[in-house]
């Protein structure tokens, strides 16, 4: 599990952090539930507390639905499996505050991401073993490394997982991989958000923890033996590319976010107008220009090819719910000719141009 945002490399103070109790529970069975784990936690306590908390594994939790062993996802490393048979909505693992990463802020909900905004607190470790040497010092190289395997859990802070503490099946949450990986943003991102969404079978949730731990719970049955998959999103990979993915507003409240050369809107990305409607595919000269999906407000889709910001040829569409579909044929003189065709036929169309069918839009 990795975050999407860079990390200081200069050495940075360490806030004092009180130490919590270690609350110790009997391990003999594998019975903790996640209303087990709430129980855990004050709803009361104050973000100071919470921190404190985040930044700490609990001993001894009887959580031992997990191991790690080398993934099946190819050049992907060690991978998260189920030891037993794992229900929809059940506890599977906690995600580890080895190092808990604080953006400095003025109202607590907001920051400027900088690298010079971030401290760390390292203190759930040995203060003489490698991983705290390393974080503390700010090593690039090694920091990077443990940099990946660390969650977003609000505006201002993230948890990091230490990737060589793999010994406590209660904490081993920063271990899952992503079925799937995105190249780029546009058509290749809506391609990675279906796959990546369809072969996901956890989630990460803090709500019913008062946000001092964060949890990992099935949203699919897993049987015993099974990979643990993870969606990290689309905007994980996105930031880890080396062309830098730029976000514009326009005055008109239209919003941009995508591959930009030479300070244009060139190459893949999606567009969002004030009206609700949402573009996402390929660009030239700050127009649709190429293969993409127009998603209309109302949850319409239509998949084609454009030129300069307008359809060319054939294209497909489909109701809110992707149930009906149908094919449009642009004619001289604007407009097209429309007809019915089977869901099929619109999926096997857009699987031609590189197209996903698009997931039905979300109901009211």
């Amino acid at each position: 599990m990795r975050l999407m945002y860079p990390l200081a490399h200069a050495l940075l103070s360490m806030p004092h952090v009180a130490p919590t109790r270690r609350v110790a529970l009997v391990a003999s069975a594998d019975g903790l539930t996640l209303g087990a784990a709430a129980a855990l936690f004050s709803p009361a306590a104050t973000q100071e507390e919470r921190d404190a908390k985040l930044s700490k594994r609990l001993s001894n939790l009887p959580l031992l639905r997990t191991r790690c062993a080398p993934s099946t996802i190819e050049g992907a490393g060690t991978g998260l499996y189920a030891t037993r048979d794992i229900a929809v909505g059940e506890l599977v693992t906690l995600y580890p505050g080895d190092a808990l990463a604080l953006w400095s802020s003025k109202d607590g909900e907001s920051s400027d991401n900088s690298e010079a905004t971030v401290v760390f607190i390292v203190d759930n470790v040995a203060p003489d073993s490698d991983w705290a040497a390393g974080f503390r010092a700010q090593i690039p190289e090694f920091v990077n490394r443990a940099w990946e395997y660390g969650v977003r859990v609000s505006a201002v802070r993230a948890l990091i997982g230490d990737p060589t503490n793999t010994g406590d099946s209660a904490y081993l949450a920063h271990m899952a991989n992503d079925a799937g990986m995105c190249a780029r943003p546009g058509t290749a991102a809506q391609a990675y958000t279906i796959a990546s969404e369809a072969a996901a079978n956890v989630v990460l949730e803090s709500i019913s923890l008062s946000g001092c731990h964060h949890a990992m719970v099935a949203t699919k049955g897993i049987a015993a033996g099974a990979e643990i998959f993870l969606s990290y999103g689309a905007g994980y990979w996105l930031s880890r590319l080396p062309v830098k993915i730029k976000t514009y507003t326009f005055p008109d409240s239209g919003t941009y976010y995508g591959e930009v050369a030479d300070g244009d809107i060139q190459g893949a990305g999606e567009y969002n107008d004030a009206k609700g409607n949402r573009y996402i595919g390929e660009f030239s000269d700050g127009l649709f220009d190429g293969v993409g999906t127009y998603f209309f407000s109302n949850g319409v889709a239509e998949a084609g090819r454009f030129l300069a910001g307008v359809a060319v040829g054939v294209s497909v569409g489909w109701s809110a719910d992707r149930s009906e579909a149908y094919r449009l044929v642009a004619v001289d003189g604007g407009g097209a000719q429309r007809r019915v065709v089977s869901v099929e036929a619109a999926a096997e169309f857009a699987d031609g141009i590189g197209v996903p069918v698009p997931s039905p839009w979300p109901s009211s």
